[in-house]
């Protein structure tokens, strides 16, 4: 059956990620256990970015094993590039998500280098991904973060949005998404970019015929505080709830 909304357990990743401290493993894999057993059916249960960068994430195999041993679960991971990318092929991972910014910069500040850097290390994914056939039952998604406005910038322009799902489009993923920032997912913000999107040409550049593109538009909305989410008052396209709550966009892969 065909999913409305679709939910994503991002606590292990996104919750984690600047904690100091070392969260036990046998703790992560129970948090995995018991939120199978809630009926969550996909959890993005860590990053691959090297273990001095994030030390919490030094146990990702271990993780991803215990994850990857529970029936009907989608073990998804962050990644930033291709090495990140090449170790989450290697271990399995059902989907691997990757992320840049339509804000230059908040990409400068999370990833340290330019938005069209970060659509050159997508590329890179995506040849790797095709550089193995083992590695074909793996799904990649493209995400666009502070597509509906940036604490830093403000205000991002639709144009810029669709600029960079076209380029997602162009490099052929499985997914395209429309993060956003948890102080900023707001109905006025959020309408022009799903109006462009479902519009015969959003951009100037020429688009794939529909029938030859494996993807789906989503828009993962963070649920901050009491805020409604944005894309929830548009049932034409599929809601990604995100959760945990979180104040700020994460600055560190």
């Amino acid at each position: 059956m065909e999913r409305d909304v679709i939910l994503r357990e991002v606590g292990l990743r996104d919750g984690l990620q600047m904690v100091k401290s070392q969260f036990p493993t046998e703790a992560k894999k129970q948090w995995i256990s018991a939120a199978v057993a809630a009926g969550m059916p996909e959890i993005e249960v860590c990053s691959f970015v090297p273990p001095h960068v994030v030390p919490q994430f030094s146990d990702h195999a271990e993780v991803v094993a215990h994850a990857r041993s529970l029936a009907d679960l989608t073990v998804s991971a962050l990644v930033p590039n291709a090495k990140g990318a090449e170790r989450g092929f290697q271990l399995g991972v059902d989907k691997l998500n990757f992320v840049l910014s339509a804000s230059e910069t908040h990409n400068q500040k999370n990833v340290r280098c330019s938005t069209e850097q970060s659509l050159e290390r997508f590329d890179q994914v995506m040849e790797v991904k095709r550089s193995n056939p083992d590695y074909a039952k793996t799904s990649v998604g493209g995400g666009v973060s502070t597509a509906l406005g940036c604490t830093m910038e403000g205000a991002i322009e639709p144009s810029r949005v669709m600029w960079l799902i076209e380029e997602y489009l162009n490099a052929v993923r499985t997914k395209s998404a429309l993060p956003t920032p948890s102080d900023m997912p707001t109905r006025h913000r959020s309408r022009p970019c799903f109006r462009r999107r479902s519009a015969p040409s959003v951009t100037t550049r020429p688009s794939l015929p529909t029938s030859t593109i494996p993807a789906a538009l989503a828009s993962p909305t963070h649920l901050p505080r009491s805020t409604p989410a944005a894309g929830c008052s548009m049932p034409r396209w599929p809601v990604l709830v995100a959760a945990p709550l979180r104040r700020s966009p994460p600055a560190m892969w």
